[in-house]
């Protein structure tokens, strides 16, 4: 996020002109008339032990006609036995229910708390009146004391709490609220949700932080998170962390930069240190823009300050150059907006120098996708993008991921493309939804299938060539969910290729179920395990140390061209 920041801050193209805004009368939402005959009574409840809450804003959006203008509302407060009612509603799907109370969240979903409890809901003529429980959870708060290397109360240090998640089955920490501490060294991090953090405190400059790690401290004293201590915390507790900054050893990286392309500005606006070690925890900063110590410097010197031992790639980052007085240049649909390359670079204990780094154009690359037993044509609203395997910023590849739809011949060419590893995206999103009635039935590169582990390797110019096979007649699995003899209310379903496919992300099925059932449609032939979950964070069941577990609980099913395995019955999982 930050990297995007920078960037944008200094970029020399810009978007064409959004259209002015509606008037500020129709951003406002209206009331809804009251002159129907139906009744929508609730209650909000607390997740952990059922008892009511009062003072819960509860707000009933009505259906909108425009998607540019807001749906008509109501709102009100629950009573003191958690209880709320709308009446007089005319008949109409799609309303939405939203709890909403500072400091509470609604149950996760993919891992996330959501500050409000969301229900949508349809009101038939035939039902006079609906029944809605919406449940909420109080947060948590997480205080302490700040020390610094002397033991002394440290004023003005970022104290952030964060949480495991993953990317692309990766671990990484996701910030969820920084605060600084006091004058006396304290600070108080409230309205966390209820979960494990990691604790970090940041005293560094800029310069000091970066993909080579982080200069700052964790709970209660480390400098790297594999090691820290875990926060637990309850719905309502206040729990005491003292942090003790740790003085760190820092690495210098430095060599001199070669710029090989005139159309870019001739000193990079900064470098990125991206981890090439897959099993490590990322903190959460491969994506910041380190700035050159030695900036300036007319020789091309650059140097950056890495804290963490490991395998790198190492990438600097230059705009085009262009006349500051010259009119905005529009961006064009698949061109970068930013230029990079990458040099691989080992950091130990000691400074790294000599170093020469250059930007490259990028590359070419040709994908030719095809069809294999269907009859149909491509489809045309399908757009087709790359997105990095690795977590280098959107800021310098989402003009891949935004994707080109596919013409009729499937031929289409990716052009500047950096060097690196990139797997299939659909319709501009992080996510491989291939068309429905098909499945992705190979990916080949230089004519060798890569479909074990679907990634495509952009490490030379021309790069190799890259086909994209979809069928028809994918496999179906239906069935129940069941917790203690019921029934699962809701909660979601993954599908997970087994033996060498087990990498290849594209192949993964995921669904939502509820009221205990579920189906997965349009499934590549072959093995797989079957999962329900209570709640799954985004892509933990791709990292094998998370799934094992719980290994025991999937059930195994083989999947046929066109077969169809029905009524499976699979146990909740609720994660440790």
């Amino acid at each position: 996020m930050r990297l995007m920041m920078l960037l944008l801050a200094g970029q020399v193209q810009v978007a064409p002109p959004i259209p002015p805004p509606p008037p500020p009368s129709e951003l406002i939402p209206r009331l809804i008339e009251q002159t129907g005959e139906l009744t929508i009574e609730g209650e909000v409840r607390r997740t952990d032990n059922g008892d009511p809450l009062g003072d819960v804003q509860v707000t009933l959006t009505a259906p909108s006609a425009s998607p540019q203008t807001p749906g008509a509302q109501l709102n009100v407060m629950t009573d003191s036995t958690g209880r709320f009612v709308f009446q007089k509603l005319p008949p109409a799907g799609g309303y939405t229910v939203q709890a909403t109370k500072e400091n509470h969240f609604a149950p996760p979903q993919d891992g996330r708390a959501s500050p409000s409890a969301i229900k949508v809901v349809t009101l038939s003529p035939l039902q006079k009146v609906l029944k809605v429980t919406l449940n909420l959870i109080p947060g948590g708060t997480i205080t302490g004391t700040v020390r610094d290397i002397n033991g002394q109360p440290a004023s003005n240090v970022d104290v952030m709490a964060l949480k495991l998640a993953y990317r692309n089955g990766a671990r990484w920490l996701q910030p969820i609220k920084t605060m600084p501490s006091d004058d006396r060294g304290i600070f108080r991090l409230w309205g966390l949700p209820p979960g494990e953090f990691y604790l970090r405190a940041n005293p560094g400059s800029d310069g000091a932080r970066g993909g080579g790690g982080t200069s700052g401290t964790y709970y209660p004293g480390v400098e790297n998170p594999e090691i820290a201590t875990l926060i637990k915390l309850k719905s309502g507790d206040e729990t005491l962390a003292d942090l003790q900054m740790r003085s760190g050893r820092t690495m210098r990286i430095s060599g001199k930069f070669l710029n090989t392309i005139p159309e870019l500005a001739e000193e990079p606006m900064g470098y990125l240190l991206m981890p090439r070690e897959t099993d490590r925890i990322d903190e959460g900063n491969g994506g910041d823009l380190m700035q050159n110590q030695a900036r300036g410097r007319t020789d091309g010197s650059f140097e950056i300050i890495a804290t963490r031992p490991g395998l790198y790639d190492l990438m600097p980052v230059s705009p085009l150059r262009r006349d500051p007085t010259a009119p905005p240049v529009p961006i064009t649909p698949g061109s970068p907006m930013y230029f990079t390359g990458r040099t691989p670079i080992e950091v130990g204990n000691r400074d790294v120098e000599n170093l020469t780094v250059a930007i490259t154009r990028g590359v070419d690359v040709n994908v030719h996708v095809s069809l294999r037993s269907v009859s149909t044509p491509l489809v045309a609203n399908l757009r087709l993008g790359l997105r990095p395997a690795d977590e280098v910023s959107t800021a310098l590849t989402g003009f891949l991921a935004r994707g080109q739809p596919i013409p009729a011949d499937g031929n289409l060419t990716f052009r500047s493309v950096p060097s690196g590893r990139y797997t299939l995206t659909t319709n501009a999103g992080v996510a491989f939804l291939p068309p429905s009635g098909m499945y992705l039935a190979d990916l080949r590169q230089a004519s060798v299938s890569v479909y074990d582990h679907g990634i495509i390797n952009v490490n030379k110019d021309p790069a190799d060539p890259v086909e994209v096979i979809f069928a028809g007649r994918g496999g179906t699995i239906t069935g129940n969910v069941e917790t203690d003899g019921k029934p699962a209310e809701s909660g979601r379903i993954t599908l997970i290729p087994q033996g060498p496919r087990r990498s290849n992300a594209l192949l993964y099925k995921r669904a939502g179920f509820s009221a205990g059932r579920f189906v997965l449609l349009d499934i590549p032939p072959g093995d797989y395990k079957i999962y329900a979950w209570k709640d799954l964070p985004a892509d933990a069941d791709e990292n094998a140390t998370f799934m094992a577990p719980y290994e025991s609980q999937g059930r195994a099913v083989s999947i046929r061209a066109g077969g169809s395995t029905a009524n499976i019955t699979l146990p909740l999982i609720v994660e440790k």
